[in-house]
């Protein structure tokens, strides 16, 4: 078993010779044990080396406690870290008499500690980034409010214009009106330069409002409070989740809205609208583009056998398999490629319907689709 180990193994006396040393132990050495033997740290590695190994041998007879150090060699240009562990071994008079070592190689432990920092460095980097977004939305979102009310004011009063003038074509136009011919053809001109200018302001009408329900909702969403709750009624949060990942889904599935009626719940509206987008971007986002018509995300509110407000989310795209499906509300869980996602979403989700008493699972079948389902406490608590 000596020789067998992996992990090397030695025996000092109190001089810090060596009086045992298994193959392992010399190999990191660069000895045959029998070079080895007989031998103190001073002779068999650099000075700054021996010194320290030394130190820690008188550290431990001092104390006559096993303590454990961590150090490193290189050999061939590669660096290995080890954890060493030494303990004293005393004769059957209970007298010290020799230093046990034994060491461990933990290189690849250290190597995988340091990716996960390096990793979790990059994720709170990216985290802290979308951070700021959130806070750059909400900052555009205010600057976009203000020429948005200025030219929404500007619209109504064009409206009444254009329907005064409309007012007066009708007259000129009406019968017992006698025109000269040049007259009655700038008359017709008129009339359908309005009915023009009538479906551009309509136009016009339908993308401020358009607008300005996307600003209401970066606003909504961008809120920082995240303590304050009120009641809200659910689809109502639903819907502007929905305005800002339409785009997305309609690219590539029919957008099913399946309401009925359902209490109001004690909600903060950001933090559930948070939940709500994500869950949808992720619906979209697994059904490939290409068959609108065959596809569907379907948002379905109802209320839950025991009672709760229950919130669907389905989509008719992948599908996700059991062995994946059990760890995805884990924190930095992902099967995106690196770069595009860092396994926070699905997390987050999960701890803001917790946090307001609720549940939130999945049911999938690789091929057929995925259904988020939410139970979420109805009224006051």
């Amino acid at each position: 078993m000596w020789d067998q180990s992996a992990d090397p193994m030695y025996v000092k006396d109190l001089q810090g010779r060596y009086i045992l040393i298994n193959e392992a132990g010399a190999r990191i050495i660069g000895r045959n044990p029998s070079e080895v033997i007989g031998k103190d740290d001073s002779e068999l590695f650099p000075p700054e080396t021996a010194l320290e190994f030394m130190a820690n041998d008188r550290a431990v007879i001092a104390s006559g406690r096993t303590a454990s150090y961590e150090d490193s060699g290189t050999s061939g240009g590669v660096t290995r870290h080890y954890l060493t562990t030494k303990t004293l071994y005393r004769d059957d008079e209970g007298k010290v008499v020799a230093i046990v070592g034994m060491s461990r190689d933990i290189t690849e432990h250290r190597r995988a500690e340091e990716l996960l920092r390096k990793d979790l460095q990059e994720r709170l980097v990216e985290a802290d980034r979308l951070a700021s977004v959130g806070t750059l939305a909400a900052g555009v979102a205010h600057e976009i409010n203000n020429p948005l009310a200025f030219v929404i004011a500007n619209l109504d009063p064009l409206d009444r214009k254009l329907a005064s003038l409309e007012r007066a074509l009708e007259f000129l136009g009406d019968e017992g009106q006698t025109l000269d011919p040049g007259a009655q053809a700038l008359v017709t001109e008129a009339r359908t330069n309005a009915e023009e200018a009538r479906e551009m302001l309509r136009i016009a009408h339908e993308g401020t409002e358009r607008i300005r329900q996307v600003v209401s909702d970066l606003r909504t969403f961008s809120r920082e409070d995240a303590e304050h709750r009120a009641l809200i009624d659910v689809r109502w949060i639903l819907d502007s989740a929905i305005n800002l990942a339409k785009n997305e889904i309609t690219r590539r599935a029919r957008l099913i809205r399946d309401y009925a009626d359902v209490p109001p719940i004690e909600a903060n509206a950001a933090r559930l609208g948070q939940v709500f987008l994500n869950l949808l971007v992720n619906a979209s986002q697994a059904i490939p583009e290409g068959d609108v018509e065959g596809n569907e995300v379907r948002i379905r509110t109802g209320s839950h056998a025991d009672g709760r407000l229950l919130v669907e989310i389905s989509d008719t795209g992948a599908g996700i398999p059991d062995d994946i499906a059990r760890h995805i509300f884990e924190p930095f869980f992902t099967t995106k490629s690196s770069g595009t996602g860092m396994g926070l979403g699905l997390w987050i989700c999960h701890s803001i319907v917790t946090s307001m008493g609720g549940e939130i699972n999945v049911d999938s079948v690789v091929g057929r689709g995925t259904t988020f389902r939410l139970a979420l406490p109805s009224g006051r608590a």
